[in-house]
């Protein structure tokens, strides 16, 4: 039996742009945070090696300011490690880290083997890794006729190594499922799709997902994968290694925000999302639970676009404010009401600014 540490996906060095600067910046470090994690984890399991099965950096010529951490931990790694080139990061020229001649990849231990070529072969005590790497971003054969079937007489545990995409009718490195089986292998580990999925019934074929979810609407992130591969058979048991949850909220009425307000929302990636109509008075509460939730979560968007102002009974609340205010927000209600978005989103600001939540 062969007992494995199969991830995928690392996008090391991805951005964030989206989001506050700070929160940022922790989400780009929470990555490498991850991979530390899931190499520790991979010694507390004893497995006989680990494979990261593509897509290590997020870009195909990262900075040194992403590589050399990676180049720092990896020198302590003694246990089997396989660095398989993704779409994101295809073996490539000078620039790319897989060069030989690259300061990360001369930087890399005995320990650590990347798949630079075609026909790659790991040999492991009772079975044998065999992986194909990308060499560009998008066209390449499919992972079936890029790996090399089980010779006669091979009675070894055989696991295939690649990345690609078992999804969709036209994907840049498809996989096909039906014919991975003729291949003879018993464990194919893939990279690209970022959530868990198994396949069992002859070659099991699973993707880990990412171990750090990327974005929002990345469904089963998270995870690793511990995959026990003997002749003819593997069984897989997800590992959660993420720090990071990312969650969708979708704000119907005040009373939503409040109850979000109320959880724990520590480590956590939040995006709001409004379908609401709010009174003036509404808004200014809605606005100020916003404000907590934001010290409370550690990176938060806001997409006000679904955020409608009821103005039925919008004129009440000028009323309380001093007449140069309340002249200036008359305006804007009249304006609001003939269908000027720009009025209307005005027209928010100022309730918000002015009326108690």
């Amino acid at each position: 039996m062969l007992r494995l540490l199969h991830t995928a996906d690392w996008h090391l060095g991805r951005r964030f742009p989206g989001f506050e600067p700070h929160a940022a910046q922790a989400l780009a470090r929470a990555r490498l945070q991850t991979v530390e994690r899931l190499l520790a984890l991979a010694d507390r399991l004893a497995v006989d090696a680990v494979l990261c099965a593509g897509d290590v950096f997020d870009e195909a010529s990262p900075d040194a300011s992403v590589t050399e951490p990676l180049a720092e931990l990896l020198r302590r790694q003694t246990r089997p490690l396989v660095l398989l080139p993704g779409n994101h990061d295809p073996l490539g020229g000078a620039q790319s880290p897989w060069n030989p001649s690259h300061p990360f990849r001369r930087a890399l231990p005995d320990a650590v083997h990347v798949v630079d070529r075609d026909g790659f072969e790991l040999e492991l005590d009772g079975g044998v890794i065999v992986a194909s790497p990308c060499h560009s971003t998008a066209g390449a054969l499919p992972v079936s006729e890029r790996l090399p079937s089980r010779a006669e007489g091979d009675d070894r545990v055989r696991v295939g190594l690649a990345h690609g995409s078992t999804f969709g009718p036209s994907v840049p490195f498809p996989v096909a499922p039906d014919a991975i089986d003729p291949l003879g292998l018993d464990y194919l580990a893939l990279g690209d799709h970022h959530g868990l999925e198994i396949r069992s019934g002859g070659t099991t074929i699973a993707y880990p997902g990412t171990p750090e979810p990327t974005r929002h609407g990345e469904t089963r992130a998270g995870h690793v994968l511990l995959a026990m591969v003997e002749r003819g058979h593997a069984f897989c048991e997800p590992e959660p290694v993420h720090r990071w949850r990312w969650r969708d909220a979708r704000i119907e009425r005040v009373s939503d925000l409040e109850a979000l307000a109320d959880e724990g929302l520590r480590d956590t990636v939040l995006r709001v999302r409004f379908d609401a109509t709010f009174t003036p008075v509404e808004q200014a509460r809605a606005e100020a639970l916003l404000a907590r939730i934001g010290r409370a979560t550690d990176a938060l968007t806001i997409e006000r676009e679904g955020l409608r102002l009821d103005l039925r009974d919008a004129d009440a609340p000028l009323d309380t404010l001093s007449p140069l205010l309340a002249a200036a927000g008359q305006a804007l209600l009249e304006q609001t009401r003939a269908g000027d978005v720009e009025a209307e989103r005005a027209l928010r600001h100022l309730f918000r600014l002015t009326l108690d939540p």
